[in-house]
């Protein structure tokens, strides 16, 4: 008997039968590196990401929703970002906002629904994709964009209240 410690005692045919499993299961592995070696594969075109970060804001405004939904497209222009689907009867828009040196851009959902004839509500709701190394940069900047949209809209909307 072979003592490696001083309450472990192994019988011979049990080293000899554990050092041959070891050695086949690494004559397997390595097989199997060989296979996963010569394998191509073709990279996915979709982007993954860790998840999506989400924010969500509903203002009511005292304005129309006829001069709210004028105000929107220059609001989304003013900031430099795009429409990228715009529905006037639902009054509906999704809009893309510029992507950082770290960070992805973000999908805007903006609703607006006439609460009376002098006051409408608008919600924005901002998606913005995270992944573990962006989410340390990215903190905050969702809200951030939310934010940014309604200040363009309140700058659209009293400018327009100026000049008329």
């Amino acid at each position: 008997m072979f003592t490696f410690f001083p309450r472990l005692s192994l019988e011979p045919s049990f080293l000899i039968t554990f050092a041959f499993c070891w050695l086949l299961r690494f004559e397997s592995y390595t097989q199997s590196l060989k296979f996963f070696k010569h394998k191509t594969y073709k990279k996915s075109a979709v982007k993954k990401v860790a998840y999506l970060r989400k924010e969500k804001e509903t203002v009511e405004i005292d304005y129309p929703l006829g001069e709210i939904w004028a105000a929107i497209p220059k609001a989304l222009t003013s900031l430099e970002w795009t429409a990228e689907q715009v529905d006037d009867t639902a009054h509906h828009v999704k809009a893309k906002t510029k992507a950082g040196f770290i960070s992805y851009a973000s999908v805007l959902l903006i609703t607006a629904v006439a609460v009376d004839e002098k006051t409408a509500r608008v919600t924005v709701t901002v998606e913005t994709p995270v992944t573990t190394i962006t989410s340390i940069f990215d903190f905050g900047r969702t809200r951030d964009r939310i934010e940014l949209f309604f200040e363009a809209l309140a700058k659209q909307l009293t400018s327009h209240e100026n000049t008329g």
